[in-house]
C-alpha cells in the first residue's frame, strides 16, 4: 500500500493502491503511520515527498470502506487520520507534496499537511464531502493559515 524508498538526502512516500485511486482506508492509513515513522527515525533524510502512483494523487477517504464502518468505527478513523496529518507538520523533515491527477477530500487534506505542494497540470483538487453536508474539519485551518502567510518549518539548508 505504500512504497518508500530514500536516497541522497531525499526519500519518497508513494501511496500504493492506484485501483482505488490510492483512497484512504484503515490499512493504507495504518501503513502512512508506519512509514512516518520510520522517516522520523531517519537522521539521513532531509527532504520527504509525498506522491500516489497511477491517475490519483489520492481520492480521499474510501466511500467503499466507510459504508461498511459504524459511527465509532468512522470517527475512531477520522480521529487518527487528522493525527495522522498533524504527524507530518512534527516531522524534521521538509515535506513535499507532488500531486498529479485528483486529491480529494482527505487527499487534498494530505497534501495540504505538507510544508510545500507542487502540483502538475493534470492536478485536481478539491472538498467534495461539503456537497454532502460533511465537514472537512481536519485540514481546513491548515489550508487557510498556508493561504494567510503560516510560516511552518524553518527550511535552513535543505
Amino acid at each position: 500500500m505504500i512504497d518508500l524508498e530514500a536516497r541522497d538526502g531525499v526519500a519518497w512516500l508513494h501511496l500504493n493502491r492506484p485501483q482505488a485511486l490510492n483512497a484512504l482506508n484503515r490499512p493504507l492509513t495504518a501503513a502512512l503511520g508506519k512509514a512516518l515513522d520510520e522517516i522520523a527515525a531517519r537522521e539521513d533524510v532531509r527532504v520527504l515527498i509525498v506522491s500516489g502512483r497511477g491517475r490519483a494523487f489520492c481520492a480521499g477517504n474510501d466511500i467503499a470502506e466507510m459504508a461498511t464502518l459504524s459511527g465509532d468505527e468512522a470517527a475512531a478513523l477520522a480521529a487518527n487520520q487528522a493525527a495522522l496529518m498533524e504527524r507530518f507538520g512534527r516531522l524534521t523533515q521538509v515535506t513535499i507534496a507532488a500531486v498529479d491527477g485528483y486529491a480529494l477530500g482527505g487527499g487534498c487534506m494530505l497534501a495540504v499537511a505538507q510544508d510545500l505542494r507542487i502540483a502538475s497540470d493534470r492536478a485536481r483538487l478539491g472538498l467534495p464531502e461539503v456537497t454532502l453536508g460533511f465537514n472537512p474539519a481536519y485540514g481546513v485551518a491548515r489550508l487557510l493559515m498556508g493561504w494567510f502567510g503560516y510560516a511552518g518549518k524553518h527550511f535552513g539548508d535543505v
